[in-house]
């Protein structure tokens, strides 16, 4: 490549011109790289006004939930005896509680071995089967609800080998080894206490019996050579039994959820006979109003002063006569002005939600003559003292449902607050609920009747007892007809082609509903869960006419009325609707009409609402970016356009100079050469 030196023959630099004259002509490049620069800056600002946005949406979607304002604190007068918590649901008051006796877990305990490392069984693999269940003066009876759990054990199996097979298997049963001096022993201990989880112990093969084989107080297998049961019972499985304000309540474990509703005791330790009831009680705790109010107050603050470090001017700054004060690189762009108009005019919305309080300023929330939020202590001391329970109904969004199986979700801005009839279609579990009560008066009632259940047709002749209530009755016929699908399901596969036999036992629940009406419900669940009376022989259990619901993939019915969709045990209203988005929530009982569910929209709903269509993807926020971003990409084609013609501007340039360099160059030689000329004139002469 020659090399191209500027102004050797005219002596000028041509160069330093170039350079100078192209400073010039790249003034307006410089003009829009600025722009641009200036363009980003206020992209990343925006960016940071939409992150204090949606942080302060934070701190308001906490105010929909009602716990956040008013919870529930229990106390307990002798804690080393019982603890005590609360939640909403709980009744205030106080009530007192004596602990009779702690539950306890079973243990079993095998006869002495001189090692715990000795084979015990022979070759070959062994089973250990356990079954948990209520023992009683007739003996053993198998908790339905809980199948029996298999335990393999390998050849040639130590007491270890033992003890380690039923820990990995982790069936329920904790296995340990004690040396109590005399030899070691295995020991068995339920995981769950009370009198519902004794254990049953069985083994597949001899070799085995003398760590196996006990059914509680019914058939326990001896030694043949010292008469001494195999399995021996060192600890008895006890039930909680206490005093709640005199009645005597008993109960499987010691963490107690369902004596009072809404409040959890948990028992720690027997009291003695002299010693006196504990005193337990409920009260509400507002301090939680006060906080949530302080935290709204410091959402807000932040996020005004967030907008105004991007936008404000700098008043304080001292600048020359005519020169503008700085300014935030925001200040004068309109999302700034719909954020602020957005967020400070839904405080001046009213929000009727059934409570004392319609402002958020009539229990002290106000602003100062700056514009930031103030929390009046005054104010709100006084709406504690009257009405704790308005100010979390004038925030929080809340739904409440009539039916203990019918439970609230969630809801959307287009739901409409209501009041709400629900009408369950299909359930998830095949189900058969009851017309009427069950009967009473007989001490013994011979029952016979068949069922279909999930297909399979179930035949039950056994008596009842009807003197004890729905409860006691649910429980007998679960157990009963339990019982008679295990036989039919054995029965049915026993003469059954291979390629037709059924591979699940059909299996029922039985409850009592809160009219004391009984509902079966398939466990199975899917369009192959069904239940079915045949004939009219469960009347007695009140039955009569009882119209079966099917199961399926999703529960299935309206809200109010209008089409809901299922999604599994979840119901949705449709939209264009007035319950579009209320999504319920379907826990068991039965179909047909489910009571109702009341949804309330508070004050943060709202408002919640308001900050969303700013946040939103393509929202009031990202409108306002994309529209920067936009000129930003207009700036940047007009950048690379201008650089093209300056890339060609200099090439004109430097040909035009080269040319006239070239030139020059040659009147240079020219006048050298007539110069000389002259002077030989001049010498002749």
């Amino acid at each position: 490549m020659a090399l191209s030196v500027g102004g050797l023959g005219s002596g000028m630099d041509i160069d330093g011109l170039i350079k100078n004259l192209m400073a010039i002509e790249s003034r307006p490049l410089l003009q829009l790289q600025q722009k641009e620069a200036l363009l980003q800056q206020k992209i990343s600002a925006v960016g940071m006004v939409k992150g204090a946005v949606t942080t302060f949406q934070s701190a308001v979607k906490a105010l929909q939930d009602a716990s956040k304002f008013v919870s529930f604190k229990g106390t307990s007068s002798s804690t080393e005896h019982i603890d005590i918590s609360a939640s909403s649901k709980a009744p205030t008051g106080s009530f007192s509680v004596k602990v009779l006796q702690l539950a306890q877990e079973q243990k079993l305990a095998s006869g002495s071995f001189a090692s715990a490392q000795s084979a015990i069984t022979g070759g070959g693999d062994t089973t250990l089967t356990f079954s948990f269940g209520t023992t009683g003066k007739d003996g053993f009876t198998q908790d339905t609800d809980r199948a029996p759990k298999k335990v393999t054990i390998p050849a040639n199996a130590t007491l270890e080998d033992i003890r380690d097979a039923v820990n990995k298997a982790d069936v329920g049963v904790n296995a340990s080894i004690v040396n109590d001096g005399s030899g070691y022993k295995l020991v068995y201990s339920s995981k769950e206490t009370g009198t519902k989880s004794t254990m049953k112990v069985e083994a597949s093969d001899a070799a085995l019996h003398k760590v196996a084989t006990h059914d509680a107080l019914g058939n326990k297998l001896t030694d043949a050579a010292t008469g001494k049961p195999l399995l021996t019972e060192v600890q008895a499985a006890k039930d909680a039994k206490f005093l709640l304000d005199g009645i005597e309540v008993t109960k499987q474990g010691n963490t107690v959820s369902d004596a009072i509703d809404g409040v959890t005791l948990t028992l720690k330790q027997a009291h003695k006979d002299t010693e006196t009831a504990a005193r337990l009680s409920v009260s509400k705790d507002t301090s939680g109003i006060k906080k949530s109010l302080e935290g709204l107050v410091k959402g807000y603050n932040d996020l005004m002063k967030s907008l105004k470090d991007v936008s404000g001017v700098n008043l304080d700054a001292t600048v020359k006569p005519g020169e503008a004060r700085p300014a935030g690189i925001l200040n004068g762009a309109s999302i700034i002005r719909t954020i602020q108009n957005q967020v400070r005019g839904a405080f001046s919305l009213p929000s009727d939600n059934g409570g004392a309080f319609k402002l958020a300023s009539e229990f002290g929330l106000t602003f100062n003559a700056d514009g930031t939020m103030k929390l009046d202590d005054k104010l709100l001391d006084k709406a504690l003292e009257k009405n704790a329970d308005d100010i979390s109904k004038f925030f929080a969004t809340a739904a409440v449902t009539s039916d203990a199986g019918i439970s609230y979700v969630g809801g959307s801005s287009k739901t409409q607050a209501g009041e709400y009839e629900v009408v369950i279609t299909q359930l998830l579990n095949g189900t058969l609920a009851g017309t009427g009560k069950p009967q009473t008066g007989n001490a013994a009632f011979a029952g016979k009747f068949s069922l279909e259940i999930d297909g399979l047709a179930v035949g039950v002749n056994k008596s009842f007892d009807l003197t004890k209530g729905a409860p006691a009755l649910a429980e007998q016929l679960q157990t009963a007809i339990n019982e008679a699908a295990k036989k039919a399901f054995d029965d049915f596969n026993a003469a059954a082609p291979l390629d037709k036999k059924r591979t699940d036992v059909p299996k029922v629940s039985i409850s009592v509903d809160e009219g004391g009406k009984l509902v079966m419900k398939s466990d199975k669940t899917g369009k192959d869960s069904s239940i079915k009376v045949i004939g009219n022989g469960l009347d007695f259990a009140g039955f009569a006419g009882a119209v079966p619901i099917p199961g399926g993939d999703s529960v299935a019915g309206t809200i109010g009325g209008h089409p809901a969709k299922g999604d599994g045990n979840k119901l949705t209203g449709a939209v264009g609707t007035p319950v579009e988005g209320l999504v319920i929530e379907v826990n068991g009982g039965a179909g047909g009409s489910r009571g109702t569910v009341s949804f309330t929209k508070g004050f943060a709903f709202d408002l919640d609402q308001t900050l969303e269509g700013l946040v939103k993807k393509d929202g009031a926020i990202d409108a306002f970016s994309t529209g920067l971003g936009e000129s930003a990409k207009v700036l940047s084609s007009q950048q690379e356009a201008l650089q093209k013609r300056l890339v060609d501007t200099e090439k004109r340039y430097r040909a035009q100079f080269s040319a006239m360099d070239a030139l020059l160059a040659q009147y240079n030689n020219m006048s050298n050469f007539l110069t000389q000329q002259l002077a030989g004139l001049s010498g002749g002469n």
